[in-house]
């Protein structure tokens, strides 16, 4: 059995004898109240196919997405290539959201027109973003099928019990609308599926990965002690669950945060009919991330799960506030098969023009090792990986199992993989994605590569052995208590609330944005290896952790101080 030393907080402000600046203050662990038993989520089935239940009710109000067509595809891809290439005229080129689209999106005078004809067929635009990339539109079953030519019918996702429409057959875009549209999104039939590992419940309030362990084992509590918290960060959550600010306020009482509330930004139909259990997937990325930026404002985008994950990428870009990302949800890596092509191509543009506007999205990588599909499809033992982490212009994060020494400091890891449970770190190949010409370094060009991205980037703990600690109230029952949660979308919002204290040191230092993070990490990788602890154990359930980039954990887990001295001076050497 394996087995994980820990010191926790004991009671008693002297625990850490320390309180750091802008209201950070270690203290003990003590739940504000005796925690009640909250009850496990369960793992998601394997036979989790949707269930046609019958036609859509005509009278139904639906929201959809509408890809429209870009202007210079080939010149995106290849502003997005030079961003990282310190040689190239575009290197270190940032644009606004309007830029993008003059650039590269529809015509003013397209885009209007397109409006123009959609509300005359009776259908409501309900959003727009200024790249000009997609159109939200609204408007009952009768009428989207008769503007559009859809066939929509009900479905259920059996893992949930949840409801919704969809489209079983590919959507077609009518003739009379193709040379402004080049597709139609949000409705596809498999709904996108959380990250999060099952829950190892109850668990008392002293078991479980907190902040103040997490400071340590991955040194970013020299960053709080010097009062950097994340403060004057902005840093977006794309959810399809609902947490509480009274879930938060236990967290934070608990391990003595305090930061700003988050902002809860719903676009259009988002978190409407948000199922029970992604309450736990909610309240964990905002906790975690909580955790390691207190001072960061968290923006929590809730899109319903019908939406575009790439239209939701979108509209947080086009606000223009967060530069960090955090998602915890993905589908099976299989274009035609679990996701459509369209939602593949248009994702892959929108997060280049994500990165272009100098973000980084940080991505689970999976909870199901190397087999990202056979969890929605139990015949299905190819190898797989987890979309959109394993795609071009995302930071994929992977998971291990963290060990640490009596005081809390860093003892070793080994990539997550779990035989019995088939549990473990997403890892391996995109499916068509190219080898982007910043992934290199040590064990990036192994026997196993194919020429196609390789993932994960980075990895942290996530093995539910391991787990967090967070708080959740149950949406169904209103029975409250700490879980012990685990998971590659733990990870995610661990390393988005790490590169918020980053870019705070980093604008004391006066650097106004970090730009697009992965060609980074991999050059500090190799000029810095200090800056990240490279894990050599364990591995994906194929593929085993190795010295220098593996499958399992990318480049390796963080060691924040030195990774936050290396940013620093990788952006005053190659501004970007």
């Amino acid at each position: 059995m394996r087995r994980t030393r820990r010191t926790f907080v004991r009671s008693g402000a002297a625990a850490l004898g320390l309180t750091l600046i802008a209201g950070l203050t270690l203290g003990a662990v003590q739940p504000s109240a005796a925690p009640a038993t909250a009850p496990a989520l369960a793992a998601l089935p394997l036979d989790a196919a949707p269930v046609v239940v019958g036609p859509a009710d005509p009278a139904a109000v639906l929201e959809i997405g509408l890809a429209l067509r870009g202007r210079d595809p080939a010149g995106l891809a290849r502003a997005v290539a030079e961003l990282s290439d310190p040689t190239a005229p575009g290197h270190g080129q940032v644009y606004t959201p309007e830029e993008l689209g003059d650039r590269f999106g529809l015509s003013v005078a397209d885009e209007d027109q397109l409006v123009a004809t959609l509300t005359a067929a009776g259908l409501s635009v309900s959003g727009r973003v200024p790249q000009r990339t997609s159109l939200r539109v609204r408007g009952s079953v009768a009428d989207l099928q008769r503007v559009l030519g859809l066939e929509l019918q009900q479905l259920t996702d059996p893992s949930t019990g949840a409801s919704y429409i969809a489209s079983v057959a590919a959507p077609v875009v009518p003739p009379s609308l193709a040379s402004a549209v080049a597709g139609i999104l949000g409705l596809e039939p498999r709904l996108p599926m959380s990250a999060v590992a099952p829950v190892d419940a109850p668990a008392p309030p002293t078991r479980g990965l907190t902040p103040q362990d997490l400071a340590r084992a991955y040194d970013f509590l020299p960053l709080w002690e010097a009062g950097i918290t994340g403060a004057g960060q902005d840093v977006a959550i794309l959810q399809f669950g609902v947490d509480t600010d009274e879930d938060l306020a236990v967290y934070d009482a608990a391990f003595g945060l305090n930061g700003p509330l988050p902002e809860r930004i719903t676009v259009g139909d988002g978190l409407v009919d948000a199922p029970a259990d992604f309450a736990t997937e909610a309240a964990l990325d905002t906790q975690v991330l909580r955790g390691a930026a207190p001072g960061a404002q968290i923006l929590v985008y809730g899109f319903a799960r019908t939406f575009s994950m790439a239209i939701a990428v979108d509209e947080i870009v086009a606000a223009g506030r967060a530069k960090i990302i955090s998602l915890s949800y993905g589908k099976c890596f299989k274009p035609g098969e679990f996701i459509s092509e369209l939602e593949v191509s248009f994702g892959r543009e929108s997060f280049a023009r994500a990165a272009l506007a100098g973000v980084s999205m940080y991505a689970a990588s999976g909870d199901w090792g190397a087999f990202s599909c056979h969890v929605f499809d139990p015949t299905d033992h190819r190898e797989s990986t987890f979309w959109p982490s394993c795609t071009d212009n995302v930071v994929s994060v992977g998971g291990t199992f963290l060990e640490t020494r009596e005081d809390g400091s860093y003892l070793r890891e080994t990539g997550w993989q779990d035989y019995l449970t088939t549990g473990g770190t997403g890892g391996g190949f995109s499916h068509d994605d190219p080898m982007p010409a910043w992934q290199q370094g040590a064990g990036v060009q192994n026997d196993r590569s194919n020429g196609n991205r390789q993932c994960p980037d980075v990895a942290a703990a996530a093995d539910p052995d391991t787990g967090y600690l967070i708080f959740v109230t149950n949406a169904e029952t209103g029975e409250a208590g700490w879980q012990m949660v685990g998971g590659t979308s733990a990870a995610a919002p661990l390393w988005a609330g790490i590169q918020a204290l980053m870019q705070e040191a980093a604008a004391q230092q006066g650097i106004d944005a970090l730009g697009f993070m992965p060609p980074r990490y991999y050059r500090i990788a190799q000029s810095d290896p200090a800056a990240f602890n490279d894990v050599i154990r364990g591995g994906n359930l194929v593929d085993e952790a190795t010295p220098g980039w593996d499958f399992a954990t990318g480049v390796g887990t963080p060691n924040v101080a030195a990774l936050t001295d290396a940013v620093i001076a990788d952006v005053q050497a190659t501004p970007e």
